[in-house]
């Protein structure tokens, strides 16, 4: 079984139509037509590690504390929204994904075609630690006829990964900055909660100046 892995519901369906074969078993969570699965996840199914996972010392803001750095910053299960409708929780999804995993002889990786999509996916390969062959597929084109050329036209995944890992430096740095300027700021104003981001401090900044 080669099972696909794409980065939405509608994009799962999208490619679920472009394959070969007879559509066998059909529900929310996968598709099975000939000898594909497909499935999908919705947004980021994992995340960076806080750094009271690592050690509970970190759960109390210290300025002695800092910087807070770990060599190797490690992924933990997401968090679910209460927003979410899709009424399965991100255990429940990735548990799926890693029985399909177990099941197949091949991967299809089906993230969208930029940095973070190509993450979304290789994060949970990395989570199985699989090892199997695993295609890129380009889903610029998710129409039916873009996709079966691209179902045709795949590359090997280890051609991609770059971009994905310069997703995660970019998370691992997110985090980072906000770790430390947050906790600092905080600290040197008597507790008063100050929250500094990458992309939200210096946006502020730029609505204040103007």
């Amino acid at each position: 079984m080669i099972l696909v892995i794409a980065e939405k519901p509608s994009l799962g369906r999208d490619i679920a139509d472009a394959l070969p074969g007879q559509v066998t078993e059909r529900n929310n969570r996968f598709i099975r037509k000939g000898d594909y699965a497909v499935t999908w996840v919705f947004g980021h199914m994992l995340s960076l590690k806080e750094p009271e996972d690592y050690d509970m010392k970190y759960k109390k803001w210290s300025l002695d504390d800092l910087p807070i750095y770990f060599d190797s910053w490690e992924l933990k299960m997401g968090e679910d929204s209460n927003s979410n409708r899709n009424y399965e929780t991100k255990a429940q999804r990735v548990g799926l994904i890693g029985e399909l995993l177990e099941e197949s002889e091949s991967v299809i990786h089906a993230g969208d075609p930029d940095e973070e999509g190509q993450l979304l996916i290789d994060e949970i390969l990395r989570w199985f630690d699989y090892k199997k062959p695993v295609k890129r597929l380009n889903t610029g084109d998710t129409t039916r006829g873009g996709l079966v050329k691209a179902l045709s036209h795949m590359t090997d995944n280890n051609d991609s990964l770059n971009e994905g890992w310069s997703a995660y430096a970019r998370s691992v740095a997110d985090l980072m900055i906000g770790v430390n300027m947050s906790r600092f700021f905080t600290c040197s104003n008597s507790g008063v909660l100050l929250a500094v981001g990458r992309v939200q401090t210096p946006t502020l900044g730029l609505v204040v100046k103007r």
